[in-house]
């Protein structure tokens, strides 16, 4: 298998050789001289006037420790000559201090083509769709239709993700859809009705066949699914069975091991309730310690590009107050700790680099068997632990009992201590491997359903009836 990574300079310098070992080699070439010609163009966007090109060649199988040198050697690369990194296998691109997706070329404009059959009008507010007597045609005739239904008030949530930023906010929604074919005449008119309803009414016009937005002054493609999974905010999540064991001795050696490792996701405000009355002075966190011991699952919030940290602490005290019969104490029952991240923390690799290296040692204090840094929301939710979360996660950790019953991890990942393997995305290993199907955790169950919530096919937990 192989991976080919190209590094933008301004000077012709070295940044490194060719290195190999059994079965696997990476292989440098360069410098070379570059016309604009010569480049693609989605790299023009992000290179500057970096001329000086290395190409690096990965084949074969990589071990980790062949990444990690090869991960250290890109980001002095960055660093020292600040250099431009594209990775053309996930679409990005990577500097010192950021990254991002690549961008489509601009092409010369073209003619619009003809509207696809289902289409969408998004609107500030609720304007009645047209009817026959507004319309210089029938609405319908043989073998053809035009429906109008609407206008629809949604959520934010019913408007499909790639329809969002072209919407802008408009909540009012026109589904159009044209039935049968429409001869030229009759294409000509419909254009001309939705160009009146976009200047009259400032509304957006998405066409869900051509994956096109058009206004009244603008039009193009809308967002690739790439572009939005870079806009996704994301978790760092930790799981840990013994929610007593970390709560309160260990709580304020996590804080601890914040402060000095990941200042950035230090709480400076917290409180049982919102809005949040208590607040982190300077490095002080003596009474944050305090109320987190008299409050498990106490409230917290960071800075920016960190959100809340919400933390899920079921302990035997608190689980006192469910009754016997509670729907509690029929499932696997867990501590976490979430922390949320805006979207531009993905932007910069320096604070990501920063969070993977944090995870291993809040595995270690917290006791976690899992921990993930995961762009969108971890599937695992609250106290309840199911199984192995499936999806694309940036970094993970794996700690006993999972380690066993995963043991093809540990050729993929480092090994830490206390039995623990991290895996992480790196260049030459974009994506991590999604986990045996039987420990994913299965689908939820229906809202509503008295049963107990599945597990996976192979749990190394004791059944919660039971444990």
């Amino acid at each position: 298998m192989s991976y080919d990574l190209s590094l933008y300079l301004r000077r012709a310098a070295a940044p490194f050789a060719s290195f190999s070992g059994p079965g696997w080699q990476v292989v440098t070439h360069g410098p070379l001289g570059v016309e604009d010609e010569d480049i693609p163009p989605e790299h023009l966007a992000v290179i500057g006037a970096r001329r000086q090109l290395w190409q690096i060649h990965i084949e074969g199988a990589r071990p980790p420790e062949a990444l990690d040198r090869l991960q250290a050697l890109l980001d002095a690369a960055l660093a020292d000559h600040k250099a431009v990194l594209v990775d053309e296998q996930t679409g990005s691109y990577q500097t010192s201090r950021k990254s991002g997706p690549l961008l489509p070329a601009q092409r010369e404009p073209e003619a619009a083509p003809p509207l696809g059959p289902s289409l969408r009008l998004y609107f500030s507010a609720p304007v009645p769709p047209p009817n026959a007597t507004t319309l210089p045609y029938a609405l319908e005739g043989k073998g053809w239709a035009f429906r109008f239904e609407g206008p629809r008030l949604l959520t934010s949530g019913q408007i499909p993700p790639a329809h969002r930023a072209a919407a802008g906010g408009r909540l009012h929604m026109w589904q159009v859809t044209v039935e049968g074919a429409l001869d030229a005449h009759r294409q000509d008119r419909l254009e001309v009705l939705l160009a009146s309803v976009l200047h009259t009414h400032d509304a957006v016009l998405i066409d869900e066949a051509a994956e096109r937005f058009v206004t009244a002054r603008d039009s193009g493609p809308l967002a690739s699914a790439a572009w939005l999974s870079q806009q996704q905010p994301g978790e760092l999540s930790f799981f840990f069975e013994d929610a007593d064991a970390f709560h309160p001795s260990r709580a304020a050696a996590f804080l601890s091991a914040l402060a000095e490792h990941l200042p950035q996701a230090l709480p400076r405000r917290f409180g049982p309730w919102e809005p949040l009355q208590g607040k982190v002075e300077g490095r002080d966190l003596s009474e944050l310690a305090r109320a987190w011991e008299d409050t498990p699952d106490l409230l917290l919030k960071a800075a920016t590009p960190f959100g809340h940290i919400f933390c899920s602490l079921l302990t035997t005290k608190a689980l006192e107050g469910y009754h016997p019969d509670h729907f509690i104490r029929r499932d696997c029952v867990v501590g976490r700790i979430s922390f949320e991240l805006r979207p531009k923390a993905f932007t910069d690799p320096a604070l990501i680099e920063a969070i993977i290296a944090f995870m291993p040692q809040a595995a270690e204090i917290t006791g976690a068997f899992y921990a993930e840094l995961r762009q969108g929301e971890c599937p695992q939710r609250s106290w309840f632990w199911r199984g192995l979360p499936p999806g694309p996660a940036r970094a993970l950790l794996l700690g006993p009992p999972y380690t066993a019953l995963w043991p093809e991890a540990a050729a993929l990942g480092t090994e830490l201590p206390g039995g623990r393997l991290l895996l992480r995305t790196r260049p030459g290993q974009p994506e991590l491997p999604e986990p045996p199907a039987a420990l994913l955790m299965p689908p939820p169950a229906p809202f509503g359903s008295p049963a107990r919530s599945e597990t996976a096919i192979t749990f190394p937990f004791p059944p919660p009836a039971t444990a």
